[in-house]
């Protein structure tokens, strides 16, 4: 995606809530991760395609609780993961 534009999804989710929006995930672990990228993956695919899913997720702030998982969570890898849902 062109740096100066701002991300679709992105964008209906600020309008949706009308601006109450932080752009960021508090998990536990991996696969609580996987879990909620999964989800959104599959309710806005359609809608939006891959390439703004994967911006979508790696312009968001990522916050690990826990710190045995901290190394795990911090490396994940969006684009690849989504790649191969």
């Amino acid at each position: 995606m062109d740096n100066n534009t701002i991300n679709p999804l992105y964008e209906k989710i600020i309008k949706a809530r009308n601006g109450h929006y932080y752009h960021a995930l508090e998990v536990e672990d991996v696969h609580e991760l996987e879990s909620i990228v999964e989800s959104i993956c599959e309710e806005e695919m359609e809608n939006f395609g891959e390439e703004v899913l994967i911006d979508f997720f790696c312009s968001m702030g990522l916050y690990c609780l826990n710190d045995e998982s901290e190394e795990e969570v911090y490396a994940f890898n969006f684009r690849e993961y989504i790649s191969t849902q």
